[in-house]
């Protein structure tokens, strides 16, 4: 199996009788077929999956002190409750705080300590 680096993807999109049809295709660094993929959808899931992947295309790597991408006016900072480094330096609360806009609520899907 290919690495994923060396990996390109190729979708086709059709619709019948209320139901998307997603086929991906998966060919290798040469050009080389190996493994496809079909997902069938109704219109409202679809429209669901396209929204999604459309915000997740959009995301970049959010720190501290970085715009808003929802909002665009707030700044993300981390949101931390309960914090229990007193006891037992770093405690889960500080470790696992979202990255959080406090302007309009949008949470960063990632947290401080995760590989992005």
């Amino acid at each position: 199996m290919p690495s994923e680096k060396d990996i390109t993807i190729k979708r086709e999109c059709s619709l019948k009788d209320e139901i998307v049809e997603i086929k991906t295709y998966y060919y290798t660094k040469n050009g080389e077929l190996f493994a496809t993929g079909i997902h069938a959808l109704s219109i409202e899931n679809a429209k669901a999956v396209a929204e999604f992947v459309a915000k997740q295309e959009k995301l970049t790597i959010l720190e501290e002190g970085h715009r808003c991408p929802e909002c665009n006016v707030g700044l993300m900072e981390y949101v931390v409750e309960n914090c229990s480094c007193h006891i037992s330096p770093p405690c889960s609360a500080c470790v696992e705080a979202p990255l959080e806009c406090r302007n309009c609520g949008y949470e960063s899907m990632y947290y401080p300590n995760e590989d992005v």
